[in-house]
C-alpha cells in the first residue's frame, strides 16, 4: 500500500508547477519516500535531521484518557530522547527559515511527518514554539500540505510576514489508497 500511496504522490507532484527542491527527513521511511519521488521528479533528496518526527513516548501517548493534562500539549512536554515539544518546534522553525532564506520565491517540498508537518503551519501562522497546543492538522501518509509563504509580506505596507494555507492533509491524489493513519 505504502508504495503505491508514494507513486501515487510523486504523480501528483509531477503534475503540478515544477519543484525547485526536496527535502526529506533523516528518518528511513521519509528518506525512502523522498528518494522514489525525486527519480520521479528528477531532483536530489536534500536529507535534514531538523525535519524528524517529535517522538512520542508510546506509553505516553497511550495514556491520553487517563490524564487530561495531555489533552493540551505543552512546551515542556518530552520527547523519548528527552527533547521537549519547544525545542522541537524550534528546530522545525529553523529547518523553515533556512529554506525560506535559501530558496526565495522557489517551490519546495518536503517529505516528513505528522507531528512536523503540525510545526510547519504553527511557524507558517506565526505561532511561537513556547504556546501550548489546543489543536492538531490531520495529516495522514502520503498527503499533501502546501503553504505558500512570504518572508517579508505578500505587499508592500501590509504584514511583515504572510502565509496562505493552500491544502491541509489532501489526499485526493491517493483515491482508494487513502487510510486512516
Amino acid at each position: 500500500m505504502g508504495r503505491r500511496q508514494v507513486a501515487s504522490l510523486a504523480v501528483s507532484l509531477e503534475s503540478g508547477p515544477a519543484l525547485d527542491a526536496l527535502y526529506s527527513s533523516n528518518l528511513p521511511r521519509a528518506v525512502e519516500t523522498a528518494e522514489a519521488v525525486a527519480v520521479r521528479l528528477g531532483l536530489e533528496v536534500l536529507v535534514d535531521e531538523r525535519l524528524a518526527e517529535f517522538d512520542v513516548d508510546t506509553s505516553l501517548a497511550t495514556s491520553f484518557d487517563d490524564r487530561p493534562d495531555l489533552l493540551v500539549w505543552h512546551p515542556d512536554h518530552t520527547s523519548i530522547d528527552g527533547e521537549t515539544l519547544a525545542q522541537f518546534a524550534s528546530r522545525v522553525a529553523e529547518f523553515h527559515d533556512d529554506v525560506v532564506d535559501r530558496h526565495p520565491g522557489q517551490r519546495i517540498a518536503v517529505i516528513c511527518h505528522a507531528g512536523t508537518i503540525d510545526e510547519a503551519i504553527r511557524w507558517s501562522l506565526g505561532i511561537e514554539p513556547r504556546i501550548p497546543r489546543y489543536h492538531g492538522f490531520e495529516a495522514k501518509n502520503a498527503s499533501i500540505t502546501e503553504i505558500e509563504f512570504w518572508p517579508r509580506g505578500r505587499i508592500e505596507g501590509g504584514a511583515p510576514r504572510y502565509s496562505v494555507l493552500n491544502s491541509m492533509g489532501d489526499v485526493r491524489h491517493l483515491g482508494s489508497l487513502a487510510t486512516d493513519y
